[in-house]
């Protein structure tokens, strides 16, 4: 779940008020987490908070957005929005990539960038991506491109020498450790496991004496 802070007037619409500053502060944490159900992680704003402080400020929340991310590598799947107009957008890529696409850039992704330079390139979530300021000036320069950008924030980065390096999506939370399964495994086929509370090591099964091949002369 995430939620976006802000002021709603009585018809639902967000209300501005030029005499104040307006503080727009985004929290993100799984629904378990924000139930109290879990201490999971929690992200203000991209970095990492206590979740009962998480909670503390989700209370006090007007505007709520849902935000969907996959259980199992906690990639970004959709931002409680059915259509995209250009906040919109810039949002969900900018949640979407908390860090810089370029590889081994650790940076904060500050920019959006069309991956396919706009007109040719349309403003959707599969041609656009977050980049620090400094990456997005390297690729408008024209010393680096995006090729086979995705919905889910991967694709190509591409330098000036042709060079080809993937660019993997990121998860927006990580994806909870899951238990280990419990129980003793079962015994391999002739094998007898030992009895519940006793240190006996499996029995193999063996022939009793004198019992062989049939078909075996007995000399």
């Amino acid at each position: 779940a995430a939620l976006v802070l802000g002021d709603r007037g009585e018809d639902g619409e967000l209300v501005y008020d030029a005499s104040r500053t307006q503080t727009e502060l985004h929290v993100v944490m799984d629904l378990d987490t924000l139930r109290g159900e879990r201490d999971g992680l929690a992200l203000l704003n991209g970095t990492p908070i206590p979740a009962p402080i998480a909670r503390e400020v989700a209370g006090v929340a007007e505007l709520w957005r849902r935000v969907v991310v996959d259980p199992v590598d906690g990639h970004l799947l959709d931002y409680g929005t059915r259509q995209y107009l250009p906040a919109a957008l810039r949002e969900h890529v900018l949640h979407r990539d908390p860090t810089c696409r370029r590889p081994g850039c650790t940076r904060t992704a500050q920019e959006m960038d069309h991956a396919l330079p706009y007109p040719a390139g349309p403003s959707d979530t599969a041609n656009c991506g977050g980049l620090c300021s400094r990456c997005h000036q390297v690729k408008t320069a024209g010393h680096a491109t995006i090729e086979d950008s995705a919905v889910d924030g991967s694709g190509t980065w591409v330098t000036r020498w042709r060079q080809r390096i993937r660019i993997p999506a990121q998860p927006v939370l990580e994806p909870p450790e899951r238990p280990a399964p419990t129980g003793s495994p079962a015994a391999p086929p002739g094998v007898a496991p030992a009895r519940p509370g006793t240190h006996e090591q499996p029995q193999q099964d063996v022939d009793p004496p004198g019992a062989g091949d049939p078909e075996r002369p007995p000399f």
